[in-house]
Protein backbone atom coordinates (compact mmCIF):
# COMPACT_ATOMS: atom_id res chain seq x y z
CA UNK A 1 0.00 0.00 0.00
CA UNK A 2 1.44 3.31 -1.08
CA UNK A 3 2.03 5.94 1.54
CA UNK A 4 2.60 3.75 4.58
CA UNK A 5 6.22 4.78 5.01
CA UNK A 6 6.32 8.32 3.71
CA UNK A 7 5.00 10.02 6.84
CA UNK A 8 7.18 8.23 9.43
CA UNK A 9 10.27 8.62 7.22
CA UNK A 10 9.55 12.33 6.87
CA UNK A 11 9.08 12.72 10.64
CA UNK A 12 12.23 10.85 11.62
CA UNK A 13 14.35 12.79 9.12
CA UNK A 14 12.85 16.16 10.10
CA UNK A 15 13.46 15.50 13.77
CA UNK A 16 17.03 14.38 13.08
CA UNK A 17 17.66 17.59 11.16
CA UNK A 18 16.16 19.86 13.83
CA UNK A 19 19.13 21.79 15.29
CA UNK A 20 17.37 22.32 18.62
CA UNK A 21 17.45 18.55 19.24
CA UNK A 22 21.23 18.40 18.66
CA UNK A 23 21.08 14.99 16.94
CA UNK A 24 19.59 13.31 20.01
CA UNK A 25 16.74 11.56 18.21
CA UNK A 26 16.20 7.84 18.03
CA UNK A 27 13.55 5.81 16.24
CA UNK A 28 11.70 2.74 17.43
CA UNK A 29 10.17 -0.19 15.59
CA UNK A 30 7.65 -2.24 17.54
CA UNK A 31 7.47 -5.09 15.05
CA UNK A 32 10.99 -6.40 14.47
CA UNK A 33 10.51 -9.88 13.01
CA UNK A 34 13.63 -10.67 11.01
CA UNK A 35 11.93 -10.10 7.65
CA UNK A 36 13.25 -7.17 5.59
CA UNK A 37 10.89 -7.72 2.68
CA UNK A 38 7.60 -7.99 4.50
CA UNK A 39 5.66 -5.44 6.48
CA UNK A 40 6.79 -1.87 5.70
CA UNK A 41 9.91 -2.78 3.75
CA UNK A 42 10.31 0.87 2.68
CA UNK A 43 10.37 2.03 6.29
CA UNK A 44 12.97 -0.62 7.14
CA UNK A 45 15.13 0.56 4.24
CA UNK A 46 14.92 4.15 5.55
CA UNK A 47 15.81 3.01 9.05
CA UNK A 48 18.96 1.30 7.72
CA UNK A 49 20.09 4.71 6.49
CA UNK A 50 19.03 6.58 9.63
CA UNK A 51 22.06 8.11 11.40
CA UNK A 52 20.50 8.16 14.88
CA UNK A 53 19.87 5.37 17.36
CA UNK A 54 17.49 2.55 16.46
CA UNK A 55 15.50 0.69 19.08
CA UNK A 56 13.22 -2.30 18.55
CA UNK A 57 10.70 -4.49 20.29
CA UNK A 58 10.28 -8.06 19.06
CA UNK A 59 6.93 -8.67 17.40
CA UNK A 60 6.20 -11.86 19.34
CA UNK A 61 7.52 -14.73 21.42
CA UNK A 62 9.69 -17.44 19.83
CA UNK A 63 6.88 -19.97 20.21
CA UNK A 64 4.65 -17.78 18.02
CA UNK A 65 6.22 -19.12 14.84
CA UNK A 66 3.73 -17.35 12.57
CA UNK A 67 5.43 -14.07 13.57
CA UNK A 68 8.85 -15.14 12.25
CA UNK A 69 8.92 -16.29 8.63
CA UNK A 70 12.73 -16.56 8.78
CA UNK A 71 12.91 -18.01 12.30
CA UNK A 72 13.37 -16.29 15.65
CA UNK A 73 17.16 -15.94 15.29
CA UNK A 74 16.58 -13.75 12.22
CA UNK A 75 15.26 -11.03 14.55
CA UNK A 76 18.72 -10.55 16.02
CA UNK A 77 20.36 -10.65 12.59
CA UNK A 78 17.94 -7.98 11.39
CA UNK A 79 18.71 -5.82 14.44
CA UNK A 80 22.40 -6.03 13.57
CA UNK A 81 21.73 -5.09 9.93
CA UNK A 82 19.74 -2.08 11.10
CA UNK A 83 22.48 -1.06 13.50
CA UNK A 84 20.08 -1.42 16.40
CA UNK A 85 21.23 0.01 19.71
CA UNK A 86 18.63 -1.79 21.83
CA UNK A 87 16.29 -4.71 21.22
CA UNK A 88 13.53 -5.72 23.61
CA UNK A 89 12.32 -9.31 23.54
CA UNK A 90 9.29 -10.41 25.54
CA UNK A 91 9.83 -11.50 29.14
CA UNK A 92 8.73 -15.01 28.08
CA UNK A 93 12.25 -15.69 26.80
CA UNK A 94 13.86 -14.75 30.11
CA UNK A 95 11.35 -16.57 32.30
CA UNK A 96 11.53 -19.76 30.20
CA UNK A 97 15.19 -19.49 29.09
CA UNK A 98 14.18 -20.11 25.48
CA UNK A 99 16.82 -18.03 23.72
CA UNK A 100 19.81 -17.72 26.02
CA UNK A 101 22.27 -18.59 23.23
CA UNK A 102 20.89 -15.75 21.07
CA UNK A 103 21.11 -13.28 23.93
CA UNK A 104 24.70 -14.26 24.70
CA UNK A 105 25.66 -13.74 21.06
Amino acid sequence: MRGLSEIPVYIMNELWGDPSLQYRVGVVMWWISGDDSGFQADLLAAMKKYPGDIYAQVVGRPDQVNCFSNGYAAVFEQARRLGGRYIEPWDYEFVNFTSDNLFED
